[in-house]
Formats: C-alpha cells, structure tokens, sequence
C-alpha cells in the first residue's frame, strides 16, 4: 500500500479593485472602468465583458462590477463602480423686448438649467 498526501490550495481570487478616472458623464459619451488585483486571472464584468479595461457608454446611471476567474476558480464580487450619466438640456431664453434699437438695451432670462 502506498500514501500520497494533496494539499489543495485556497480555490478563491481575490476580487478585483476598480477604478473610474471618470464616474460622471454627459450621454453619449464614454467612462473606462479599470480593474485591478486579478494576477493570473480573468476579469468579468458585470455587463457580460471581460478584460482588465472597459469602455462604457450607458444610457442612463449603471452599476458595474466585476469578479476574477482563475482557472475553475472564481472571486468575489469587486466593489460597485457607478457611472452616472448627465442628460443636460437647453435652456428656454426669453427676452425682455422682442426688438431693440442700436445703443439700447435688452435683458435676456434663461430658464431650465438645472444644477
């Protein structure tokens, strides 16, 4: 009879760090979510990506998170990102004639410009 002893090793990654150089955006334009601390490993996103660097472009204010695969062995859930989205619109100008001679003077109001 023989013995063989197997040490098996601890079967969980540390979950990624991320980072977002920038959380706040207008619409249309896109954030890079960065994640960090997955030596060896894949990282996935929250969004069905997967890589150490995404580009996003929400809609509307998303959460991202992400878990490292290494191997048959997964993570936990990193720490929420959120990219918040801005949707400015334009202000509603009135002014205070609707015609002015040359060396007079107009007051111009607008209106709607949240924030």
């Amino acid at each position: 009879t023989s013995r063989v002893t197997i040490t098996v090793g601890d079967c969980t990654p540390k979950a990624p760090v991320l980072v977002c150089a920038t959380p706040v955006i207008c619409k249309g334009a896109t954030a890079t979510i960065t994640a960090d601390a997955c030596a060896g490993g894949v990282v996935h996103w929250s969004d069905g990506q997967t890589g150490l660097r995404i580009n996003v472009t929400p809609a509307a204010t998303t959460v991202y998170s992400a878990t490292c695969v290494v191997g048959s062995c997964k993570s936990p859930v990193s720490n929420p990102v959120t990219v918040t989205v801005l949707d400015p619109q334009p202000p509603l100008l009135t002014a205070s004639e609707r015609s002015v001679c040359p060396g007079g003077s107009v007051r111009l109001t607008a209106e709607g410009c949240a924030g």
